[in-house]
């Protein structure tokens, strides 16, 4: 490992569905917070209140998720109005950034939506949800996104863990076209035990988990701790 490599240190993100949970998060060595409500429906715009004391509470970053609804990651023109009232809410709060997700129903971005919720985000960092695995072509989908500004793209390489082979094939392809113009962010099925390979095989330098154990309904701080250390000692 070269020196390089071993002073680089890796972003860990955290997502979770209360302040409890976010609190303790950032205790336990998260970088930043993904906010959500509902994580068991992949997560829902929380309530400001929940912002508000998350913001009060940590010193990280606290990006929001904004998703009006469970099921698909359809939009139509009454749903777009609510998600740029909860990012303008969700700002007053005191988010840091915004995570949305809109595609078609062939599964492709839909491009005048994010750019909408993009522009509504006022600068603030923008992160692309886990539909973007859901095209058809992800390299495609990623130019999309760099078209439009995005920030960061969370993904699991278009499979249904990020430690898959299939899907180190596609983050690293991803990453390397990615270069410094959008982040990729890896996330989906991430512990302590596979970040090593996840980071090592795609050249990342950030990663995404919800630290839970199956079936928990709150955060395993113990697994959050295990997946620092792992990044820590990269």
């Amino acid at each position: 490992m070269s020196d390089r490599r071993r002073t680089r240190r890796i972003l860990l993100e955290i997502a979770v569905d209360s302040a409890s949970d976010a609190i303790a998060a950032a205790d336990a060595g998260a970088d930043r917070i993904e906010l959500c409500s509902r994580l068991d429906l992949d997560g829902l715009t929380p309530p400001a209140t929940m912002i508000e004391s998350v913001k009060r509470a940590t010193r990280v970053p606290v990006m929001v998720m904004i998703r009006p609804r469970a099921g698909d990651f359809t939009c139509d023109e009454p749903e777009l109005a609510v998600m740029c009232r909860q990012i303008d809410e969700s700002a007053k709060a005191g988010a840091d950034g915004f995570v949305f997700g809109v595609i078609d129903a062939g599964g492709a971005i839909d491009e005048a939506t994010t750019r909408r919720l993009v522009e509504r985000s006022g600068g603030r960092q923008t992160v692309f949800h886990r539909a973007f695995d859901r095209g058809s072509s992800l390299c495609d989908s990623l130019d999309v996104l760099l078209r439009l500004g995005v920030t960061r793209v969370l993904t699991s390489g278009g499979a249904s863990s990020a430690a898959s082979e299939s899907a180190i094939e596609s983050l690293a392809t991803l990453v390397k076209r990615a270069g410094k113009q959008i982040e990729i962010l890896p996330g989906g099925g991430v512990r302590g035990v596979n970040a090593r390979l996840i980071i090592e095989q795609t050249g990342c330098t950030q990663l995404h988990s919800s630290c839970r154990e199956k079936g928990a309904a709150s955060l395993s701080v113990e697994l959050v701790q295990k997946l620092r250390a792992v990044c820590d000692a990269m």
